[in-house]
């Protein structure tokens, strides 16, 4: 569990706990517990509020921490489906009370997705998910759900498809009540329909916010951004940076998406935040980390990964300054994920496996100087106050 170096450049960054499963760790000869070697727990993570969900595709199963104070208690461990099958996760992502995997089936070489949802002291299954341009197709190694994101009602799913072709495509499902029903297919406008399933490498990566979702394609080195109308999802960007012109190489290859903010890693190359003014989106920064080919973003703070590192950046104004990096032994590779006040780290390729939370910085916002009664809200009322006032002083 060796880190090399924790270097912190203008904010404290502190990690509140390892996290690890109890089954990892046996007695030695001398009765102290060691964690056992090659678990590869870690190799995917997502955290969202008092959740936190990594995936281990060697233990094939997924596992729920629950924040609790200051410590993050394992609150669930998924490793066995409705269906009867025990599958090899492939991507995690969780949201509030529901979770979502794409699990892969090595003796069928089938992939689904599943979402779970808590209820009291569970979490229980809800759905079992494939794309209706997945069923029944006549395609090998269709990876479904290799990349997912889930936020509020709705779950978005990248499939990757290596056999016979090097395609990809990307469902969007929405609950309604206990179900969820599969209410798009998105499909840019650019793509090559004479191919299926109409887009290169698409499914790598895949992020929903919202109303809004991203879509990452390396073959065509851009990402893509829809907006929900309706229930519709509408192409309303492509999202290419002005700055590297023909030095792209695998630009998209991740991606992430909230608010009003989205980020975009390219293998070898520099990750770029857009921002998104009206119906446009417009590139506002070009952060200066060596590799960024894995990124997340959440509120005002960004994380990048580039080997055995991982870059913190906070948005301060129209600028996203770097507030901190840590370096590992190991490659994270896209171990990475932020969300409110806190940010995961997973370090599968350890000898032994294991995830690190850290705490981010939480800052209290000056109360408004117009807001006359304290609650938060400028209105008529806090303005006829402060007119009262002042008028009051001559």
């Amino acid at each position: 569990m060796k880190r090399i170096r924790f270097d912190i450049f203008s904010v404290p960054l502190i990690i509140i706990t390892i996290l690890l499963p109890t089954e990892f760790l046996y007695p030695n000869a001398i009765n102290k517990w060691e964690i056992r070697p090659k678990n590869y727990f870690g190799e995917m993570v997502s955290i969202s509020g008092n959740f936190a969900i990594i995936g281990s595709y060697f233990t094939q199963a997924v596992y729920i921490f629950k924040r609790e104070g200051d410590k993050w208690i394992q609150d669930e461990k998924l490793s066995l489906y409705s269906d009867g099958y025990v599958g090899s996760p492939l991507s995690v992502s969780i949201s509030g009370n529901y979770a979502t995997m794409g699990v892969y089936y090595e003796t069928t070489g089938i992939c689904n997705a599943y979402i779970f949802k808590k209820e009291e002291y569970k979490w229980v299954e809800q759905a079992k998910l494939i794309g209706s341009d997945v069923v029944g197709s006549d395609v090998k190694e269709i990876y479904f759900a290799e990349s997912v994101s889930i936020s509020g009602n709705y779950a978005i799913f990248g499939s990757g498809v290596y056999y016979p072709y090097q395609l990809g495509s990307v469902n969007i499902f929405k609950r309604e009540g206990d179900k969820w029903l599969e209410q798009a297919k998105l499909i840019p406008s650019d793509a090559d329909d004479t191919e299926w399933p109409s887009f290169g490498y698409c499914g790598l990566s895949v992020s929903i916010s919202g109303d809004y979702a991203i879509v990452g394609s390396t073959q065509i080195v851009s990402a893509y951004i829809f907006k929900r109308e309706d229930n519709k999802w509408v192409e309303q960007a492509k999202l290419i940076p002005s700055s590297d012109g023909d030095s792209l190489n695998s630009f998209g290859e991740s991606v992430s998406i909230s608010g009003d903010y989205a980020i975009v890693g390219e293998s070898g190359g520099q990750p770029y935040i857009f921002k998104r003014e009206g119906d446009k989106w417009i590139e506002q920064a070009r952060l200066l980390v060596s590799d960024g080919r894995f990124v997340e973003i959440s509120g005002d703070y960004a994380i990048v990964s580039c080997n055995h590192s991982a870059y913190i950046f906070k948005r301060e104004g129209v600028k996203w300054v770097e507030q901190a990096k840590l370096e590992f032994d190991n490659y994270i590779n896209d171990s990475i994920s932020i969300s409110e006040n806190y940010a995961i780290i997973g370090q599968s390729q350890s000898s032994s496996g294991y995830a690190n939370i850290y705490t981010l910085p939480i800052e209290t916002t000056p109360p408004n100087s117009c807001d006359a009664n304290g609650d938060g809200i400028v209105n008529l009322k806090d303005i006829l106050t402060c007119l009262q006032s002042l008028i009051g002083l001559f």
